[in-house]
């Protein structure tokens, strides 16, 4: 993934670091115990300071303000994507590079920067990366650093959340077995999609739209190839049959999913999608793991280079 720095390199030093309190790799510590691990993870890096800040979507201009009042190189969040694209929705016209640690479950953004993801590899990493733009992505002015999904993904990240605070012994079979009972039983619905001056009428039960497009080696999990192309991703499963999406995510599993004939692709700038229902007016959608309902029509486009956020090896 190539790009182009846009600042000089430096050495790091003042450090706001943003951490969901309610991550699962928080959850049990206090308070006073988190900060102080975080603290602790600039031991062997110099003279780095790191200032632990938990995060609050509630009280975003208290992280704005903290950002301009006191000396700040960077912000570097450590959680998982829904945190990240939270914090950097704040960072908007604030000339301050954004930095990931990877603790969430996903982890994308993190991945397709190339961080590493033990802690204490990326924290060295960040230490020394450059600057670069990144293009983002927006549903109805809501920022996307990732991937919106609507349909059968909502489902399981309903599930997910309803589990969070139950042992991952317990919690990774429940929603594997709920996803395989959901793969079979989860209702089509009709969309209307304008993209590129032209409008399709698709019935399907999964419609994935990514913040440039996603590497044909890609499995389950999304990964990206570029973030810097300027073009959003759109992926429809057309519900031709009950057998298209179980046999879409085996696809999905081994690797093949862009040989699927059910699988519609196209990469565009903006795009609309409007239900064709009258009650579904108002959608639930999944961007970057956290659920959110929006009201139709849903718009959906592309900000080149928008993002300043620290790669390794830049």
């Amino acid at each position: 993934m190539r790009f182009t720095p846009c600042d000089r390199s430096v050495m790091l030093r003042n450090i706001l670091l943003v951490y969901n309190p309610f991550s699962g790799y928080f959850i049990g510590h206090t308070p006073a115990a988190v900060a102080s691990y975080l603290k602790s993870m600039a031991k062997g890096q110099g003279d780095l300071i790191l200032r632990p800040m938990p995060f609050n979507a509630r009280k975003k201009d208290a992280l704005r303000k903290e950002i301009q009042e006191k000396p700040t190189d960077a912000v570097w969040v450590a959680g998982g994507d829904g945190t990240v694209t939270a914090v950097a929705d704040c960072l908007s016209n604030l000339d301050v590079p954004l930095g990931v640690l990877p603790l969430g479950t996903m982890n994308l953004l993190a991945r397709d920067m190339g961080m590493a993801l033990d802690l204490n590899r990326a924290v060295g990493q960040l230490r020394t990366a450059r600057p670069v733009l990144i293009d983002t992505a927006d549903i109805n002015r809501h920022l996307i650093l990732n991937i919106c999904n609507i349909g059968f993904s909502t489902k399981f990240t309903q599930m997910r959340e309803k589990f969070r605070h139950v042992s991952a012994w317990i919690r990774w079979p429940l929603m594997f077995w709920y996803m395989v009972q959901s793969l079979f039983v989860y209702p089509s619905f009709k969309i209307e999609l304008k993209v590129n001056r032209e409008r399709h009428i698709f019935r399907t039960r999964s419609v994935t739209i990514t913040n440039n497009p996603l590497s044909e080696d890609s499995l389950i999990l999304p990964s990206r190839r570029h973030i810097n192309q300027g073009k959003l991703g759109i992926y429809i499963a057309k519900n031709t049959s009950f057998w298209s999406l179980p046999v879409l995510i085996i696809k999905l599993l081994v690797g093949r999913w862009h040989y699927d004939d059910d699988l519609i692709h196209l990469t565009a700038e903006r795009a609309t999608i409007i239900p064709r229902r009258k009650q579904r007016r108002r959608l639930r959608v999944m961007i970057d793991g956290e659920l959110f309902k929006f009201k139709a029509p849903l718009r959906f486009k592309i900000k080149a280079k928008a993002l300043k956020i620290l790669k390794p090896g830049a």
